[in-house]
């Protein structure tokens, strides 16, 4: 059995997990948006599972948008996450006491298993339970924001981790053709579900202009401590999978 690593209350972590054998995780458009919208539903204390499945989770959603009125009692911390094809990278500060194993269990399990009916497959979706790395320190708490969102480039071939990208202007209209990032939020656009406790976020980075500034640096002038904090990842997430 695949221990869960111990995660600390208050203390925040770098959460990530790939598909089995390195499979796709996401294979449309509905499969990003559904599991974004169970990064909303399941971080709540207070969620229990509801019988009438997917129309419920519509009408909550429906809900909080028309009103503005969120009821959820957080689980988790959302700082910052990025949905990639055969992976997902989320940094989270754990709220209540065993939350984010709590989050992660409900988030995987009903995501596999809706989407294993739908591609009418068998077998694990994902690769364990999840892996964590603890963030313990502020330049650690810096870069990982830019290290979760910069994997979209990976998807377009930019050697950005080398720190050889050359048109920038070019590299961030390709980050921004990645929907399911909250790379879009710190430059400057609405959530569609509040997944994302923003104040994280514009506390680290108090304006676009400063978010890209510290992003083009991580991948030039921080090239090296880039590779450092990378190699505590385990190697299935952070291999290219663009290049498989």
């Amino acid at each position: 059995m695949t221990r869960v690593p111990e995660i600390a209350t208050n203390e925040t972590y770098h959460i990530y997990n790939s598909g089995v054998d390195g499979r796709k995780i996401f294979l449309s458009e509905s499969d990003f948006l559904l599991f974004y919208e169970y990064l909303y539903l399941f971080n709540d204390v207070n969620y229990t599972h509801h019988k009438w499945g997917k129309i419920a989770r519509l009408s909550e959603i429906q809900t909080m948008q028309a009103t503005g009125y969120d009821v959820r009692d957080p689980l988790v911390d959302i700082i910052a996450f990025n949905l990639m094809d055969t992976h997902f990278h989320l940094m989270m500060t754990q709220r209540y006491d065993d939350g984010i194993s709590r989050f992660l269990h409900i988030l995987q399990k009903s995501y596999a298993r809706v989407t294993n009916e739908k591609y009418d497959r068998r077998g694990s979706l994902f690769n364990r339970p999840f892996q964590s790395s603890h963030i313990n320190n502020a330049a650690y708490f810096e870069f990982l924001p830019i290290y979760i969102h910069g994997n979209g480039m990976d998807c377009f071939g930019l050697p950005w981790r080398e720190g050889q990208v050359q048109d920038w202007d070019e590299a961030l209209r390709l980050m921004e053709r990645r929907k399911y990032s909250s790379h879009h939020l710190v430059m400057g656009k609405p959530q569609e579900l509040p997944v994302v406790t923003s104040t994280y976020l514009e506390d680290t980075y108090p304006n676009k202009e400063d978010y890209i500034k510290h992003l083009k640096e991580w991948s030039t002038r921080h090239e090296d401590q880039l590779k450092e904090y990378e190699a505590q990842f385990s190697n299935d997430v952070t291999i290219n999978p663009y290049k498989h």
